[in-house]
């Protein structure tokens, strides 16, 4: 069995996955975590996450695209 070992790469300080141009936000994303390790651990745990977006309120989005296009994200 070869598996292989998820890599997360940051895209952005101040941005967020945009949907308006094609990101696939997940409507089972967990919402308010402890941690940005936790919203990983969640997503690499989730067959359909490919990609996150963590809040400094501690929310937690997943999108089943991997985020190749960002929107800035004033807060």
């Amino acid at each position: 069995m070869i598996t292989t070992e998820q890599t997360w790469q940051k895209v952005s300080d101040n941005g967020v996955c945009n949907t308006s141009a094609g990101e696939k936000y997940v409507t089972k994303s967990p919402g308010k975590v402890e941690s940005l390790e936790a919203c990983q651990t969640a997503c690499a745990d989730d067959a359909e996450c490919q990609s996150i977006t963590f809040y400094k309120t501690g929310w937690c989005s997943f999108f089943s695209t991997p985020c190749a296009t960002t929107k800035w994200k004033g807060k």
